[in-house]
């Protein structure tokens, strides 16, 4: 039985399961695809209803059939697998099961064929909009990733938007002769990870490799023109006027921008992250943060927030190249032990900074990906097992927390800090927290005490120290938690299994805020498989049983 969606965990460096895999493998193409599901698949919507008969063109004031919130990866995932003719619906076990049974999978050319093939969202998918407030696709990846000099992805080869198979990244770089843009990763322990039961990938696409293989599939899919620029401020749950049949929802959504226009839905997905600046994640700040921000009352509030930072408002700065201009010749103090805290580490120093000093109060910890290994390879089944055995959603939480653990970064990364540290001037400082620090007037400048007994001072701090996501902090979320309370833990909303925010309501949200259903990765590109999958699956059911009544 072949194997059509996995983790790449075929245990060949570079991801390519037919190389390990050769003597199961045919040496042509097959002639016959093979068949999308397992036979024991059998909650799927019906292969033989997709792609559904085009509805037709709505009027004017109509209500959409399905409005999607954010335009970022999660939503990419969710659109191309309602439109493709062969798209990966299944779900974690169901995929956990094909995995124990299969030998091998799909062949590369079928793969390439496939990413040939053209959809048009027009027809398929008339009636749905996305709306964004950047008014296009992926453009806070973008302004994130040029903000912060994010050369390679942090998520493996194998996490990626398209719905057809986890291979498609990996084909279309070798077709666009890009594989040099496949960074493998030189300082992990390969064969400790293996007997975690993680077997690779060790391999990340460049961010440009990345963000154009996401172009190519909004092209390919005919999602251009889906979106439409407008930041959300309410939702207002209605009764639905035109509601017909107990199958379907008598609910109906009316979404108001802050423009003031109102979107009327059916259905809503909201797919959002943490939002520009982070606005839906409370910032964690140590515990001098608060003394040094009282030193600063004498300055202008332009001038102290611009001097001491957290990395959620940094995001927002560094994409001003103006700012980054500042750094030239400035002393910066880099607060944390994570990945974040060493991409703005080697930002000051490449812009220029006189001296930089990365301050952890732990030793850092080196791990490939921001979840642990066995969370990703042979062992993710029994670990999702386990999870949704919890009843109870501070259970969850907590196996969350266990395998996320606080900050880290990749042994490449470390390996290229410390480099970094030998060649410039940039102190990396492990185990040593700040006792006290406080704006001097006189001297123009943050002075800073260590508990290793150093003082320095400096112009910048820089807090990349974490936070938790807090759905109230989300306008959509807040209004809806007013007009239909769910359990909510730590500021997650405890959702139903299809990602709905209660029994009979057609909204979805999937990503960061879907950690208490989907597990610990449910912000990242694996989260947004598995959660398109999810909620595509509820999607089409729907469709399909609304087409059925009308013939």
């Amino acid at each position: 039985m072949p194997l059509l969606a996995q983790d790449g965990g075929c245990g060949f460096e570079n991801g390519d399961c037919n190389k390990c895999c050769v003597k199961t493998l045919p040496k042509e193409a097959p002639k016959q695809a093979p068949p999308l599901l397992h036979p024991e698949t059998k909650n799927l919507p019906p292969k033989t209803q997709f792609p559904f008969p085009p509805p037709k063109v709505p009027a004017a004031d109509t209500p959409l059939d399905l409005l999607v919130i954010g335009a970022g990866p999660h939503s990419l995932s969710l659109l191309s697998r309602l439109i493709d003719d062969e798209p990966d619906l299944l779900t974690e076990s169901e995929r956990a099961k094909i995995m124990k049974k299969s030998t091998r999978a799909r062949h590369r050319s079928e793969v390439a064929a496939h990413l040939k093939k053209r959809f048009d969202a027009k027809t398929n998918l008339p009636n749905v909009q996305v709306v964004d407030s950047h008014g296009s696709w992926l453009q806070q990846w973008r302004e994130n990733f040029g903000a912060y000099d994010i050369k390679f992805l942090r998520s493996h080869l194998n996490l990626h938007p398209c719905p057809f198979d986890f291979q498609s990244l990996s084909v279309w770089a070798a077709e666009q002769r890009r594989e040099d843009e496949l960074k493998h990763m030189d300082y992990v322990d390969r064969e400790a990870y293996r007997r975690s039961g993680f077997h690779g990938p060790f391999v990340l696409p460049s961010t440009s490799l990345f963000l154009d293989f996401c172009d190519e599939l909004i092209d390919r899919y005919g999602l251009d023109d889906m979106v439409t620029e407008g930041t959300v401020e309410d939702v207002k749950i209605c009764e639905n006027a035109t509601h017909t049949s107990s199958s379907q929802s008598a609910k109906i959504f009316e979404v108001r921008l802050g423009d003031g226009r109102v979107l009327t839905a059916k259905r809503v997905v909201c797919a959002v992250g943490p939002g520009p600046a982070f606005t839906g994640m409370r910032a964690t700040k140590p515990f001098w943060a608060e003394d040094l921000a009282d030193s600063m009352s004498a300055l202008s509030p332009g001038d102290a927030s611009t001097k001491v930072q957290h990395a959620s408002a940094l995001t927002t700065w560094l994409q001003d190249k103006n700012n980054k201009t500042q750094l030239t010749g400035r002393r910066v103090l880099v607060v944390g032990g994570g990945q974040t805290a060493a991409h703005l580490s080697k930002l000051a120093v490449n812009h220029g900074a006189s001296s930089v000093r990365m301050c952890s109060r732990r030793r850092i910890t080196k791990k490939p990906y921001d979840v642990d290994v066995k969370f990703m390879g042979d062992k993710r089944p029994d670990m999702l097992r386990q999870f949704h055995k919890l009843k109870e959603p501070k259970e969850r939480l907590e196996f969350n927390k266990n395998l996320r653990g606080g900050g880290s970064m990749s042994s490449d990364v470390y390996a290229s800090l410390v480099d970094c540290s030998s060649q410039s001037n940039l102190v990396l400082a492990e185990e040593v927290e700040v006792e006290h620090a406080c704006w001097s007037e006189e001297a123009g400048e943050i002075q800073v005490h260590f508990d290793d007994g150093c003082f320095e001072s400096f112009d910048f701090v820089w807090l990349a120290t974490g936070g938790n996501f807090n759905m109230e902090l989300i306008p959509i979320f807040a209004s809806l938690q007013s007009q239909c309370p769910i359990g909510c833990v730590n500021g997650l909303p405890d959702l139903r299994h299809d990602l709905s925010w209660c029994n009979n309501m057609n909204f979805h949200v999937m990503g960061a805020y879907a950690q208490l259903q989907l597990g610990a990765d449910a912000l990242n590109l694996a989260g947004a498989r598995s959660g398109s999958v999810l909620v595509a699956r509820a999607i089409l059911e729907s469709w399909n049983v609304a087409a059925s009544e009308t013939t």
